[in-house]
């Protein structure tokens, strides 16, 4: 876990690394912040369906107690960093942010019990909140499970690529740079009583085979592919439609500052 104070003004930010539900490690972190992105989770939706209880417990368990820490300390803006997958499957329309929310893996479901708790404390406390949904963020320093690391290494190793399905699912390729910029659009509308709602997304669809394609135009050479399986938890299409947010980098431009990196 990672707690930064990014407010204007504050003092240098500290990092205090730690399990989510340690309170100890939250009244350290929280003394004299005034504002929290809680980005701490456990994340991937295929890996939640083989872990739900220890996903529930991080995701869900750990944001009630972050809030209650976040009150106590006297934090003024919480923002939380959510995900599609609460919608489940979107189909080749971009959730908009009132569509109802069916999440299909237990991260989905702990995302949007999370996104619940930051509706409850808004409604009963002084703090002001806001949820930044995120479609699928990519980019350095990605998880290892993530889709664009894992071909981005499989095409510089020389090892087959592989996708789950034929190919056709559909992601919102969300660049980290763009996903920070969400976060902060958030902080700035967080508001009392309910929360303030986001969704970055770059609003273009792009399917794994596509995804694929780029990738080896970029690296100059075909790779072998290992198709599997539709993986449980993981909806054949997933988007999001952009509210209250503007992403500045394509698709196209970030993976070529990814493959060049």
């Amino acid at each position: 876990m990672r707690i930064l104070d990014l407010h204007p003004g504050s003092h240098p930010a500290a990092s205090f690394v730690g399990d989510l539900r340690d309170p100890h490690v939250l009244a350290s972190a929280l003394a004299d912040v005034q504002v929290v992105f809680h980005l701490a989770a456990r994340a991937g939706a295929r890996r939640s369906v083989d872990d739900a209880p220890e996903t529930v417990d991080v995701n869900v368990r750990g944001t009630a107690l972050l809030l209650e820490a976040a009150e106590r300390a006297g934090v003024e803006r919480f923002v939380l960093a959510s995900s599609v997958a609460v919608f489940g499957e979107t189909g080749t329309s971009p959730a908009r942010v009132d569509r109802p929310r069916h999440p299909v893996s237990p991260y989905g479901a702990s995302k949007l019990g999370a996104e619940g708790l930051v509706s409850a404390t808004a409604a009963t406390s002084e703090l002001h909140t806001a949820v930044a949904r995120l479609s699928s963020v990519y980019g350095p320093h990605a998880r290892d499970d993530q889709s664009v690391r894992r071909f981005v290494h499989g095409l510089r190793r020389g090892t087959p690529l592989t996708w789950f399905g034929d190919g056709t699912s559909l992601r919102d390729y969300l660049h980290v740079d763009d996903a920070v910029g969400a976060l902060l659009v958030a902080e700035e509308l967080a508001s009392p009583e309910q929360p303030a709602w986001v969704h970055g997304a770059t609003g273009q669809a792009t399917s794994v085979r596509e995804l694929v394609e780029h990738l080896q135009r970029l690296a100059g050479t075909d790779a072998k592919l290992d198709v599997q399986h539709p993986q449980p938890g993981d909806p054949a299409h997933a988007l999001l439609r952009p509210e209250r947010f503007e992403a500045t980098i394509p698709l196209a431009e970030g993976l070529e500052m990814l493959w060049s990196a």
